[in-house]
């Protein structure tokens, strides 16, 4: 009689806890889906205009894969739309109770996947966004723009960047009377100084830092809404198992 008293308890406990836990992978999924859509559509936009979080430069000087993803839209894509897909087949498959074993491992492996790719956008976004992104992706990008400067079919980009962000060189200081007449420009200020029509003036901020500066506004909001979303479904992966 205890025994199947304590049974019923337990029962009881389970069907109150499980709508819980029902209701939280729920809301992870519409979140996923809302936040899979607007980095869909928005990369999609960036896509079609030519565009990625960094502007379009020569990367074939850098071995760093980062540049590459940064200078594309497709990884957004990618995300985005897993994100989507996955969000609207584990809304509907786990409320309606029709997943067994096999398809909570596949569903937990996509979710891995796409939590992977959160946190790459989270840790490269926020270390711009911070100043924190450290002397190695700082030498990268030194030599992503050396290679742009001088190859000719990317000096329009890097002219365009000079007069657009009102920076000179990749670093402070690296153009110094080079653009006012002072004095020729110097074999080392050719590789980092774009020779620009009309020239370009010299300028106490470095391009690196000013396309840092140009591009924070949406790389910290960016990597503060991957990070939350990848907290969300590192406990959901936990969840599903308890749906």
């Amino acid at each position: 009689m205890g025994s199947s008293n304590a049974e019923s308890i337990e029962k009881e406990k389970s069907s109150k806890v499980k709508p819980c836990f029902k209701f939280f992978h729920g809301t992870v999924c519409v979140l996923m889906f809302c936040l899979g859509a607007a980095l869909l559509g928005y990369s999609i936009y960036l896509q079609v205009q030519g565009q990625g979080l960094i502007p379009d430069l020569d990367f074939s000087a850098s071995d760093n894969f980062i540049w590459l993803v940064l200078n594309s839209a497709i990884t957004g894509i990618v995300i985005g739309a897993a994100m989507m897909v996955t969000s609207i087949v584990g809304l509907i498959a786990f409320n309606k109770g029709c997943c067994g074993i096999f398809f909570g491992i596949i569903y937990t492996f996509v979710m891995i996947c796409i939590l992977a790719g959160l946190l790459f956008i989270a840790v490269v976004t926020l270390l711009f966004a911070t100043d924190t992104d450290g002397e190695t992706l700082q030498n990268s990008a030194r030599d992503v723009w050396t290679a742009s400067v001088t190859n000719p079919d990317f000096t329009p980009v890097t002219c365009e960047i000079q007069t657009n962000l009102s920076c000179a060189g990749f670093s402070a200081g690296d153009c110094d009377g080079c653009y006012d007449g002072s004095q020729e420009c110097s074999p080392e200020q050719e590789e980092v100084c774009p020779s620009c029509s009309p020239e370009a003036t010299n300028s106490a901020t470095g391009c690196y830092q000013a396309i840092v500066d140009e591009y924070r506004s949406f790389y910290l909001p960016i990597g503060i809404v991957s990070t939350v979303m990848a907290t969300l479904v590192v406990v959901d992966i936990f969840t599903i198992w308890l749906v």
